[in-house]
C-alpha cells in the first residue's frame, strides 16, 4: 500500500478529496437552503420582503377597491341617500350614490397610500407571519385562512382608518356600519398548497441537516489527510471558494 509522501494510504487521499469536493457542493446547497428558508419562515425576513409591496400602486389600488367595496356592500346607501331626500329629489339618489361611491374609493386609495397605511401593513404582516408559517407547514394554529388554497391577512384596520377619512371629510354614512373582523385581502393563491407545504417541511428539515452534514464532511477531509494542518488547509480552502462561489 502506498505510503509515500507522507500522504497515507491511498484509499485515505482519494476519499479526503471526494470529501472535499462533496463538502464544497453541500456548501452551496447548504447556504442558498438556509437562505430560502430563512426568506420565508423568518418573521423579520419576511416582512423586510413584503414589506415595500405596500408602496405598490397594484396593490394600492386593489386593497382600497377591496375596503371601498366592502363598506359600500355592508351599507344600504341608495336607500339611505333616498330616506335623506325629499320624495320629488328621489331621482336624484341614483347619481348621488354613484358620487358617494366614487369619493369613498377615492378616498381609500389616499389612505392606503398614506404613511399610515405602510405601518398598518407592515404590522398585519408581522402578526399574521405566525399563521402564514403554520399554514406552510401544515400546522392548523392562527387565524390566517388557507381554504380553496388562498393564503390571507386581515386589513380590518384598514376600513377602520378608511371610516375616519370619509368623517373627516363629512361624509358619515359608514359611521353606524359596524366593524368587521376579517377583512381579507389574499396574498397568493395556489391549488397547489399541499404540495407547497410538503416542500416547505422538507426546506425546513434540510436546513438543519444539510450544515450537519456538510461540516462532517469537512472533518472527515481533516480526519483522512495524514498532515491533519494540511487536512485543515485543504478543508478551509474547499470551504472559502464555496462560499465565493
Amino acid at each position: 500500500m502506498d505510503r509515500s509522501s507522507g500522504g497515507g494510504p491511498r484509499w485515505k487521499q482519494i476519499s479526503s478529496w471526494v470529501l472535499v469536493v462533496l463538502a464544497c457542493i453541500l456548501s452551496v446547497i447548504s447556504v442558498v437552503t438556509v437562505f430560502t428558508r430563512n426568506q420565508l419562515l423568518n418573521t423579520d425576513t419576511y416582512v423586510n420582503t413584503v414589506a415595500p409591496l405596500a408602496s405598490n400602486p397594484a396593490i394600492q389600488t386593489q386593497v382600497a377597491k377591496q375596503v371601498s367595496e366592502n363598506l359600500i356592500a355592508r351599507t344600504d346607501v341608495e336607500t339611505r341617500v333616498k330616506d335623506a331626500l325629499p320624495p320629488k329629489a328621489g331621482f336624484l339618489a341614483t347619481p348621488i350614490t354613484s358620487g358617494l361611491e366614487t369619493a369613498t374609493n377615492e378616498l381609500a386609495l389616499k389612505a392606503v397610500q398614506s404613511k399610515q397605511f405602510y405601518t398598518l401593513w407592515v404590522a398585519a404582516n408581522r402578526a399574521s407571519h405566525k399563521q402564514l408559517v403554520a399554514v406552510l407547514t401544515g400546522s392548523n394554529e392562527g387565524s390566517v385562512s388557507s381554504k380553496n388554497g388562498k393564503v390571507t391577512i386581515d386589513l380590518s384596520q384598514v376600513e377602520v382608518n378608511v371610516k375616519k377619512k370619509l368623517d373627516a371629510k363629512g361624509i358619515t354614512v359608514f359611521d353606524k356600519v359596524p366593524a368587521v373582523k376579517g377583512l381579507d385581502f389574499v396574498l397568493f393563491e395556489s391549488k397547489d398548497l399541499t404540495k407547497i407545504q410538503k416542500l416547505t417541511k422538507l426546506l425546513n428539515d434540510l436546513a438543519i441537516v444539510l450544515p450537519i452534514v456538510t461540516l462532517l464532511c469537512f472533518a472527515g477531509v481533516v480526519v483522512l489527510t495524514r498532515n491533519r494542518r494540511r487536512g485543515l488547509v485543504r478543508a478551509s480552502a474547499g470551504l472559502a471558494l464555496s462560499m465565493a462561489v
